[in-house]
């Protein structure tokens, strides 16, 4: 059986959810959310972050180098290869489709 870690990058939300356990997960569920956003399948990226937030993952923990999401992204949808300082915290946009992006703020 693969482990939780195993699960949130490289499988689907129905694999996940077998072995999640949100009180079980809480002491690393910041750190799951960072390992979900790795995920390429869009479908399960969204599906793993988004239940991982609503069990009370901070979204400003994704600032961990390595992990390039930018603040131009109103979803977590797509990974965009911005510079460190450009990087901003995931949120969650209410219409999954479609993906805007938002100018960067000039300054």
């Amino acid at each position: 059986m693969p482990t939780l870690y195993e699960v949130v990058n490289y499988h689907s939300y129905a694999e996940f959810m077998s072995v999640y356990n949100s009180s079980d997960a809480s002491l690393i569920i910041n750190d799951l959310l960072l390992r979900s956003l790795g995920n390429y399948d869009t479908t399960t990226r969204f599906a793993i972050a988004s239940q991982l937030l609503d069990d009370g993952a901070d979204p400003a923990a994704q600032y961990e180098i390595g992990h390039r999401w930018s603040p131009g992204w109103t979803s977590i949808y797509a990974i965009d290869d911005a510079p460190a300082h450009q990087r901003g915290p995931i949120t969650r946009c209410p219409c999954p489709e479609p993906r805007t992006r938002i100018p960067p703020a000039s300054g």
